[in-house]
């Protein structure tokens, strides 16, 4: 944040590129775990497209993995904002954080 100036876009992009990266390797491992599948072989050899298994097959088993990880990790970019506000390289003052 001292390299880019205190301000809303700033703390909320640099927060979400931390937050995403890190919580990105989760989802991986499950995406990984659910590829090997035998359901998403049948699809395959069904005719069904890299898209289709994505969207029908993986995406629906992966969600409740996503919506986990996305909500603790949310108290983390919450109390990591409270503390760069703390330290004084927040949102400016008159703007709410």
């Amino acid at each position: 944040m001292s390299l880019l100036g205190p301000s809303v876009l700033n703390i909320t992009l640099v927060l979400g590129v931390a937050a995403g990266i890190r919580e990105s390797r989760i989802i991986r491992g499950v995406v990984l775990s659910i590829k090997e599948n035998t359901y998403i072989e049948g699809t395959r050899a069904l005719g069904s497209g890299h898209c289709r298994v994505a969207l029908v097959h993986i995406l629906p088993n992966v969600l409740p993995t996503i919506i986990v990880v996305a909500t603790t990790g949310l108290s983390t970019v919450i109390l990591t904002e409270a503390s760069l506000s703390f330290l004084g390289l927040g949102v400016p003052p008159p703007y709410p954080t």
